[in-house]
C-alpha cells in the first residue's frame, strides 16, 4: 500500500495512512463506529441489570399506599395472590 493511499469502506468512511497517527480524534468516523460497536451493548447490559434489580425488589412499605405491596414482578405475574385483579388484556401475535 502505498502512503497516503485512501481505502474507502462499505460505510463511506475514508482512512488514510496519514491518518493513523490520529488515533483517538473522536470525529474520525472509525472511532465512532467502534465506539458504538463498545458502548450500546455495554449500556443495554447496564439498563437491564438495572430494570432487572429494579423489578425484583420488594419495596418499601407505606401505609397510606393503596396499591399491592411487594415485588413488581410478582405482582404483575400473580396480582390475586396480593389481593389485586388481573386487568391484563391478553393478545395472540398473529392478531396483529
Amino acid at each position: 500500500m502505498k502512503v497516503g493511499m485512501t481505502v474507502a469502506t462499505r460505510s463511506k468512511c475514508k482512512f488514510s495512512v496519514h491518518d493513523a497517527g490520529d488515533i483517538l480524534n473522536i470525529n474520525h468516523c472509525h472511532f465512532r463506529m467502534v465506539f458504538r460497536w463498545v458502548f450500546i451493548p455495554w449500556l443495554q447490559r447496564e439498563l437491564d441489570a438495572y430494570r432487572d434489580r429494579v423489578n425484583n425488589t420488594a419495596k418499601r412499605r407505606d401505609r397510606n399506599k393503596v396499591l399491592p405491596h411487594g415485588v413488581p414482578n410478582l405482582i404483575y405475574n400473580t396480582p390475586e395472590d396480593f389481593g389485586a385483579l388481573d386487568f391484563k388484556v391478553r393478545h395472540h401475535v398473529s392478531s396483529f
